[in-house]
C-alpha cells in the first residue's frame, strides 16, 4: 500500500497573516522569505499572489549595483504592470510636493495609486544574498527603508538563500519581519506535483501512482521543484496514451479504486525508460555546467592577467596588515612573534573589500616572482603595461572599481567566484590559500 500524501499547503501562513489575503490594506514595510536551496521559496510567492491577486513586481536583484538601478527599474516594472495609471494625477499637496523635491519624483508618482485607494504593492527581489556577495548593504538599506521614504504602501519581500544575520552590517538600520522556509519533504513535493499535473482521461490514482515513480527516482538528484514538475509534465505526456489504454481495461471495482501491485509494476515498465533519460539529463547538465566553469576560468585571460586576478583575490579577503607575514621573506621567523588582532571586517562572510592598486601590484609582483624566480617581471611588463589589463578585467565583470579617481591611488574588490580563481590558481601553480588567512566560501 502506497503512504498517503501529506498535504501542502497552497502559501505559507506567515504571508497570509502579514500581508494579508484582500488587496487592500496597510502591509508591513519589509519581509525576510529565508529558505535553503530547494525548499520551494518561488513556489509559494507564486501560489500565494497567484492566489490573493495582489499587485507584486519581481526583480532580479544581482542586476542592480546602485541604488538609481533599483529606482529605474522599479519604476519600469510599475509603469508596465499599471498602464501609466501612476502617472495621471498631478502632485497637488505640498507636503508631497515637498517630498518629491527631497526624493525621485519619478519613483514617488509612480507608488501614488497605492496611497490613494489604500492598494498593496510588493516588491520581490529574488536572490537577495547577491546584497552580501556584491557588497550593495547600502542599497539593501534604502530598501528596507522604501516604506518611510516614500510614505506609500509598499512592502519589500527579501528572497535569499542566506540567514538574515549575513546582512547584518552597521550600514542595515532596520530589521525585516523574518520568514524561514523549511526545506520540502519527498511526500510534499510528489503533492506539489500532482496538483500541477492534470490528464484528462486518465484515472487519477493511476496518474499519481506515476508520479510518485518520477518523484522517487529524480528526487535524490535534483530538489529543484520547478525542474522535477517540468519532468513529470514530460514523462506524463509521453506515457498519456498507455495511461488511458490502462483506464478502460481496468476490472477493478473496489471503493478506493487504488492501483494494484501488478499495475503498479506495468506504469513503471513502460514509464521507467523515458524517466531514466531524464535523469541521464540532469546528470549532462551538471557535467556541462562544471566543465563549463572550468574551461571559462583559463581562457579568457592570458598568463599575467591570471596572476592579476590571483592577486585581487588575495588583496579582497586579506587584510593589509597580514602582507607582511604572507608575503615577507623572513615572514617564517617572525610568524610567531607578530601577532595582530583579528580584523572582523576581512572576516569571510562580509564579502570582498576594497584594496588599492599598488596593494594589488605589490601582491601580484610578489606571486609572479615567487611562481617564475628565473623571468623579472619588471623586465617582462612595468606598471603601466598592467593598467590596461586591469581596466579590462574591470570590463569583464572580474573586479570592480569603487573610487573614480584613476589618478592617485583608485580602489578595487575581486568580485570573481572563489571556484574559478581556485581553478586559475591550480593552472598556474600557485597554491593560493597558503596566502590567505581566512579560506572564504565563495
Amino acid at each position: 500500500m502506497e503512504s498517503p500524501t501529506k498535504p501542502v499547503s497552497s502559501s505559507l501562513p506567515e504571508l497570509d497573516l502579514l500581508i494579508g489575503r484582500s488587496k487592500h490594506g496597510t502591509v508591513p514595510s519589509s519581509i525576510f522569505l529565508y529558505g535553503p536551496r530547494s525548499s520551494g521559496k518561488s513556489y509559494y510567492i507564486n501560489q500565494f499572489f497567484g492566489s490573493t491577486g495582489i499587485t507584486h513586481v519581481r526583480i532580479q536583484s544581482q542586476f542592480c549595483n546602485f541604488k538609481k538601478d533599483f529606482e529605474e527599474l522599479i519604476i519600469a516594472k510599475i509603469m508596465a504592470l499599471m498602464e501609466n495609471e501612476a502617472f495621471a494625477r498631478p502632485i497637488t499637496d505640498p507636503k508631497e510636493k515637498m517630498l518629491c523635491m527631497e526624493f525621485n519624483p519619478d519613483l514617488t508618482r509612480a507608488l501614488n495609486p497605492f496611497i490613494l485607494t489604500k492598494r498593496k504593492l510588493c516588491l520581490v527581489f529574488e536572490d537577495a544574498e547577491s546584497f552580501v556577495y556584491l557588497d550593495k548593504k547600502d542599497a539593501l538599506s534604502y530598501l528596507l527603508s522604501l516604506q518611510e521614504i516614500t510614505c506609500r504602501n509598499v512592502c519589500v519581500i527579501l528572497v535569499s538563500k542566506l540567514p538574515w544575520e549575513k546582512f547584518m552590517t552597521r550600514k542595515v538600520a532596520s530589521v525585516p519581519l523574518s520568514i524561514t522556509v523549511p526545506p520540502l519533504t519527498e511526500d510534499q513535493v510528489i503533492g506539489i506535483v500532482c496538483q500541477s499535473v492534470v490528464l484528462e482521461g486518465v484515472d487519477p490514482k493511476l496518474l499519481k501512482a506515476l508520479l510518485r515513480n518520477v518523484v522517487k527516482s529524480v528526487f535524490s538528484i535534483t530538489r529543484n521543484v520547478r525542474q522535477i514538475v517540468g519532468i513529470a509534465k514530460s514523462v506524463a505526456g509521453v506515457c498519456n496514451g498507455k495511461l488511458v489504454k490502462m483506464c478502460l481495461e481496468r476490472t477493478n471495482d473496489d471503493d478506493d479504486g487504488e492501483p494494484t501491485e501488478e499495475e503498479v509494476m506495468k506504469i513503471w515498465s513502460f514509464a521507467s525508460p523515458h524517466i531514466k533519460k531524464a535523469v541521464m539529463d540532469i546528470h549532462l547538465r551538471m557535467l556541462d555546467t562544471r566543465s563549463s566553469a572550468i574551461q571559462d576560468a583559463g581562457v579568457e585571460l592570458p598568463m599575467l592577467g591570471k596572476f592579476l586576478l590571483i592577486a585581487a583575490f588575495i588583496a579582497s579577503y586579506n587584510s593589509p596588515k597580514w602582507d607582511k607575514i604572507f608575503f615577507s621573506k623572513r615572514h617564517k621567523e617572525n610568524h610567531r612573534r607578530t601577532k595582530f588582532a583579528a580584523d572582523k571586517k576581512y572576516a569571510p562572510d562580509n564579502g570582498p573589500q576594497y584594496f588599492t592598486r599598488s596593494r594589488l601590484l605589490a601582491i601580484f609582483k610578489n606571486i609572479f616572482e615567487t611562481s617564475n624566480p628565473e623571468e623579472d617581471v619588471v623586465d617582462v611588463i612595468g606598471d603601466s603595461g598592467l593598467l590596461p589589463l586591469i581596466k579590462s578585467m574591470e570590463r569583464s565583470n572580474l573586479i570592480y572599481r569603487g573610487s573614480a579617481d584613476l589618478l592617485l591611488n583608485p580602489k578595487y574588490k575581486c568580485v570573481a567566484s572563489g571556484r574559478r580563481v581556485t581553478e586559475i590558481a591550480k593552472q598556474v601553480g600557485v597554491n593560493l590559500f597558503g596566502y590567505m588567512k581566512y579560506v572564504p566560501d565563495t
